[in-house]
């Protein structure tokens, strides 16, 4: 039954991770893929009679122990992270050649050694194959989950990186950013193109979750591939710790804000939906950003607005916070955080509520929030207090994703959406706000005012 585990069990695991790992490891859209994976499977078929007949002639034990010596070379060697794809599936063939060829191994074995029990020991058998392809593909899973690779252990840092200096297939340019987190150069292709490459400091070398948490933070990314997003390219080459990402032209929404000051109302009519397609599809993939903000939300040239900065994204099952962490930006995170509130979409949606509120306004609806503040919320101030140029419909919108209570606000990011692109063709189900609560200041200048008029005349008709 253990022979049978290894043999139709790597068969069954390798058909079931190969797909992925061809995907992940050189970039090849899911057809591709999978006509590598049919022809490794076709493959380890074929060889099925051909491993009986072996074993006729030379023994079942003597032919699997050449089997799985061989199948055991092809795939050390393929855990090289081997630059080309077309060696590595000759090695993935070769592997299942000799996988398919055990398993006729097997069955030339069986009426040998239970002449009397081959119903049940052909049962036992299969079950075997089976557990073991289920064990191999969860194995392959979990190193993948936890290293972002399917590599057992972590590549080593890079060294030290010197403008004009070629990198595992980079022209480094020179280094564009460094803190206590990370380090990011600026990189060149082949064909002159920009690239960041980001890595870790020296000084987290040994921290024992700071490699795995940035080869998550690249699974993300490449997760979560489309137009709103950074572009990460194949890195057959790669034998260090970094990962790669597509520098665009442009400047973040920050910058923005610093230089012009507010959106133009069509400028953020125009960006809102973008940002919010950018969160509905990180959501239906099950993640979370976490740290929406200006300074995350690139403007390019081209037009498109890109969401950066992985850096605290979380997936919920696979993801994991030190206690007692608040991860984000304090003017940012929602009330809810602050209480201790599980990390979910609506946290994000908050965070493209105040995002957008900001960029409108140049304010934060609850004020800024520092690090060191335990912050009360109460009603957010209406963004039309400082743009009196806000139909209402989109006040209305601000208002209830800027909602205390995560029941009041937007469930989705397509619901919100919705509420954006029909705004002005249909009326939101929302009570009109009493003045005090939209003009408090004006409500009580106005009190005082009317307050002082009444006592000069109950002065004056005393003193006459």
């Amino acid at each position: 039954m253990f022979f049978y585990s290894v043999t139709f069990g790597g068969s069954l695991g390798l058909a079931s991770t190969l797909p992925g790992y061809f995907h992940d490891q050189y970039a090849f859209d899911p057809v591709k893929a999978g006509y590598h994976t049919a022809a490794c499977v076709f493959a380890g078929s074929l060889m099925r009679p051909l491993g009986g007949a072996l074993a006729d002639r030379i023994g079942g034990i003597r032919s699997l122990l050449v089997m799985y010596t061989v199948a055991a070379i092809c795939i050390a060697a393929v855990g090289f992270n081997l630059p080309s794809a077309s060696a590595a599936l000759a090695l993935f063939v070769i592997a299942m050649l000799s996988l398919g060829a055990g398993n006729g191994a097997v069955f030339q074995l069986v009426p040998q050694r239970f002449r009397r029990e081959i119903g049940v020991m052909t049962g036992l058998i299969g079950m075997a194959g089976g557990i073991g392809g289920f064990c191999l593909t969860a194995g392959l899973g979990a190193i993948k989950q936890h290293t972002g690779d399917y590599q057992l252990g972590l590549w080593p840092l890079p060294p030290k990186l010197r403008p004009g200096q070629t990198f595992e297939g980079w022209q480094v340019e020179r280094l564009l950013n460094e803190t206590r987190q990370s380090l990011v150069y600026r990189v060149h292709d082949a064909l002159g193109r920009a690239w960041l490459l980001k890595t870790l400091p020296p000084g987290r070398a040994d921290e024992p979750q700071a490699g795995p948490a940035l080869l998550l933070e690249e699974w993300f990314l490449r997760r979560v591939a489309g137009r709103h997003f950074p572009e990460l390219p194949p890195l057959p080459q790669r034998q260090h710790l970094y990962y790669v990402q597509r520098e665009y032209p442009g400047q973040t929404l920050a910058e923005h804000l610093h230089r012009h000051g507010p959106l133009a109302l069509a400028d953020w009519l125009e960006l809102a939906p973008r940002l919010l397609r950018a969160l509905g599809m990180l959501h239906r993939r099950n993640l979370l950003h976490r740290d929406i903000k200006p300074e995350n939300l690139l403007w390019g040239e081209d037009g498109e607005l890109r969401v950066l900065d992985f850096g605290l994204a979380y997936c919920p099952g696979l993801s994991r916070d030190e206690p007692h962490s608040l991860p984000g930006t304090p003017s940012y995170i929602a009330p809810e955080a602050f209480a201790g509130a599980a990390p979910g979409p609506q946290q994000d949606l908050y965070a493209a509520g105040v995002t957008l509120y900001h960029l409108l306004t140049g304010h934060y609806p609850y004020g800024e929030i520092e690090p060191f503040q335990h912050p009360r919320f109460g009603q957010p101030t209406p963004a039309s207090r400082y743009r009196p140029d806000l139909p209402a419909w989109l006040d209305a919108c601000l208002n209830r994703a800027l909602a205390t209570d995560p029941a009041q606000r937007y469930e989705t990011a397509e619901q919100w959406l919705l509420d954006l692109e029909q705004g002005e063709r249909r009326t939101l189900d929302e009570r009109p706000r009493p003045l005090l609560e939209n003009e408090p200041l004006k409500v009580w200048r106005g009190v005082a005012l009317v307050s002082l008029l009444v006592n000069l005349a109950l002065a004056v008709w005393l003193l006459a």
